[in-house]
């Protein structure tokens, strides 16, 4: 943001974005080695590293988008500060993933929470909030469209699972887990569906 104005000399010096581009490049290092698939092009994590922490998902949507935003921040700030080869590896990284997340969780007009399972869930929303580019805007338009038919609550807020789903839970168990991802509605995704619909289409989503 502040590169595109020109301004970013007076918010960081270039001792700051060498100093905040190899932390980053340590994790992306640290990651790569602990998590990244090879055989799927996708980062296989363990059960309670999603925020949804109760479910079992090896290659959850929200971990993904996540992963590929910093991949793309660190393909930003390796271009800033002119380390050629660097910003081409992330860039080429970038392309690879996003092209994979397309490939494995985009099915007939849907997109799934994971790559080899037909499971609607709210981290529909957060792959927008996170990589609005992901997809041509008439393409979430219909990804949206066919999630809140699936997700949309009664009262208006948005399930945490499709209520088509077999294990799906209607009712808040309380102390027990068992709803937590299942069925609950959480406050903060309701707020990023709000913000993510309302920057798609204001008019249509109102």
């Amino acid at each position: 943001y502040l590169e595109e104005r020109g301004k970013l000399d007076a918010g960081l010096s270039r001792a700051e974005i060498e100093f905040i581009y190899e932390k980053l490049n340590l994790v992306f290092n640290k990651i790569t080695t602990s998590y990244w698939d090879k055989e799927n092009e996708l980062l296989k994590v363990k059960r309670g590293d999603s925020w949804m922490d109760t479910i079992d998902a090896w290659y959850p949507l929200d971990v993904e988008v996540q992963f590929l935003n910093f991949v793309s921040v660190l393909s930003i700030l390796s271009g800033i500060l002119g380390k050629t080869s660097d910003a081409e590896h992330f860039l080429d990284f970038e392309e690879l993933l996003r092209e994979k997340i397309r490939s494995a969780y985009f099915r007939d007009g849907t997109l799934y929470n994971e790559p080899f399972v037909n499971n609607v869930n709210s981290n529909v929303f957060l792959a927008y909030y996170y990589c609005p580019d992901l997809f041509l805007r008439h393409t979430w338009e219909e990804i949206f469209d066919k999630s809140l038919k699936q997700l949309k609550t009664s009262w208006g807020g948005i399930s945490s699972l499709s209520k088509n789903d077999i294990n799906f839970q209607p009712n808040y168990t309380g102390e027990n887990d068992k709803s937590y991802h299942m069925g609950d509605s959480w406050f903060w995704i309701n707020n990023i569906t709000a913000i993510v619909l309302n920057d798609l289409n204001e008019q249509k989503y109102r």
